[in-house]
Formats: structure tokens, C-alpha cells, sequence
């Protein structure tokens, strides 16, 4: 899971599971956890594809949590995470 504190967002509840996982085991966690497609579920898996160990590296950064955030269904969230990512695209330019 992203650290959305970064960008001042007071984060997942207690009851949410939200994060990234290795696409190669997408399948068995979603068999054996017995999940199942829900828009307004409370666990959000993001299966990656590419190399994971990069991945988990980049969870804990202040992009990773911006584009999370720029992804939110939540208007607000979504509307920190854009601006989050336009300062870091600013810097980098």
C-alpha cells in the first residue's frame, strides 16, 4: 500500500485492504482469499507485471502515493493526487 500521509491524506481505514501484488499470484490470492469483482469492495489489488522487487521499492515514494491518488473514485483524492503529480513533474522539467 502507498503512503498517502505523504500528500496530507489521512489514509486507509482499519477494514480496507488496498495495494500491489506480483501478477504471478494474482490468481491463487484471488482463489484462495475467495474474492470477487466489486466496484465498491474493500480490497483493491493491483497486479504488476514487471519486476515486483522495483515495485515494492517505489511503494513507499511520494509518486507512487500521488498516483494512487490521481486513480481515487473520490473527487478530492483524486483532485491531491493530480496536483502531487504535476509538483513532482515540475521538479523533474
Amino acid at each position: 500500500m502507498s503512503d498517502q500521509h505523504q500528500l496530507g491524506l489521512s489514509g486507509i481505514s482499519g477494514d480496507i485492504a488496498d495495494g500491489y501484488i506480483d501478477g504471478n499470484q494474482i490468481r491463487e490470492v484471488v482463489r484462495g482469499l475467495g474474492l470477487r469483482p466489486a466496484v465498491h469492495g474493500n480490497v483493491t489489488l493491483r497486479a504488476v507485471t514487471f519486476d515486483f522487487g522495483r515495485v515494492q521499492s517505489l511503494v513507499t515514494t511520494r509518486v507512487v502515493a500521488a498516483l494512487d491518488a490521481a486513480v481515487s473514485i473520490d473527487p478530492r483524492t483524486r483532485g491531491v493526487g493530480e496536483q502531487a503529480l504535476e509538483e513532482i513533474l515540475e521538479v523533474l522539467a
